[in-house]
């Protein structure tokens, strides 16, 4: 029997611990939603995946050991199937034409980064973009005074601006103004409390309400559970817009869900625990593509990147474009949604 020199042998145990670390990672991310730091891996289930895929394609150079390339190949299979199932393939519709009660509306989300002072490249953005609505996270009354000069078409509707990371800011076209209400709201869901916008378009088909959140990264216990507060606080927004009276659904004891979208900075993917409560317990559900769509961190290469910028979207609501716009100096990457209704508004 050939022996392999001590380089081999440790190159093998290398390759043999990777792959049972990262398996290891993929099974007890299920657990995410009993204990907070699992959040951090469940986040990583693309990364997961792909490194999972290499351990595996470089298994079957090694003689004698290309049995073990099926069970790191198992591992990537799991992450796949719970990070694409469940969004996709679903359709997203073709842009109608302007002046019908379909017409599009365009909302821009970009969490700016405090320590953004690239403001030239945002500013070219948000004019490129023509969006309606664009909501800012992280602006600060720097930020603000240094970049609404650089915005012509724009005015500033809604000034949450603070300094650090809980500033907002909600900018509209000055020409057409579809923003008939916007409303600054501060959600007490830990001892400083965070800003969120909500605001209403009027469109022919009925209105539409946007909710801009930028929810708390899950870094410890406690912030785990301050986002855990601040999804039902979404939750809480919708039941708010519910009619009070109105027919109900065949089969359903609930009313006919409003129309709305709810844009912002979730730190935490689509296919995570907190995102599924909240869609399970809601009518919302997340735009089609969102989960090959990643925001974040920018700088990385786009497979290192993941999702945590979303939209998600009640029934009504048709989304005719989800598409993350080049970087702007921030650590996350803007992202442009245009959606009409389907149906009238209850």
């Amino acid at each position: 029997m050939k022996r392999h020199g001590p380089i081999v042998r440790w190159s093998h145990r290398v390759l043999l611990g990777s792959g049972l670390l990262l398996s290891l990672l993929t099974i007890t991310a299920f657990a995410a939603a009993w204990w907070w730091p699992l959040a951090l891996v469940e986040a990583l289930r693309i990364q997961l995946g792909l490194a999972l895929l290499v351990v595996a394609l470089v298994q079957t150079l090694i003689p004698r050991r290309r049995l073990l390339a099926l069970g790191w190949l198992l591992g990537t299979a799991v992450n796949a199937c719970v990070v694409i199932p469940l969004w996709g393939p679903a359709p997203v519709g073709p842009v109608p034409p302007p002046n019908t009660d379909h017409t599009p509306v365009s909302i821009l989300h970009l969490n700016i980064n405090a320590g953004n002072r690239q403001l030239d490249r945002v500013a070219q953005a948000i004019e490129g973009s023509s969006a309606d609505l664009v909501f800012i996270q992280e602006l600060s009354p720097f930020l603000r005074d240094e970049l609404s000069p650089r915005l012509p078409s724009y005015h500033l509707q809604t000034d949450g601006a603070e300094r650090g990371s809980r500033g907002i800011g909600l900018y509209t076209r000055k020409t057409p103004q579809m923003v008939t209400t916007a409303r600054l709201m501060r959600w007490h869901t830990d001892e400083r409390g965070r800003n969120v916008i909500a605001a209403t378009i009027t469109t022919p088909a009925g209105p539409l309400h946007v909710l801009s959140v930028h929810l708390k990264r899950p870094g410890t216990a406690k912030a785990a559970e301050t986002q855990s507060r601040e999804l039902d606080a979404i939750a809480a927004w919708l039941t708010d817009l519910q009619p009070q009276d109105g027919p109900t659904r065949p089969n359903h004891h609930a009313r006919p869900a409003p129309h709305a979208i709810v844009i912002g900075d979730f730190n935490m993917p689509p296919w995570s625990h907190g995102l599924q409560r909240l869609t399970a317990s809601t009518s919302l559900q997340p735009a089609p593509t969102a989960w090959r769509q990643p925001t974040w961190p920018a700088p990385l290469p786009k497979p290192l990147q993941t999702p945590i910028d979303l939209a998600l979207h009640s029934p009504g609501v048709q989304i005719h474009t989800y598409q993350p716009l080049p970087s702007v100096g921030s650590d996350h990457l803007p992202l442009l949604v245009r959606a009409s209704l389907l149906t009238p508004s209850p």
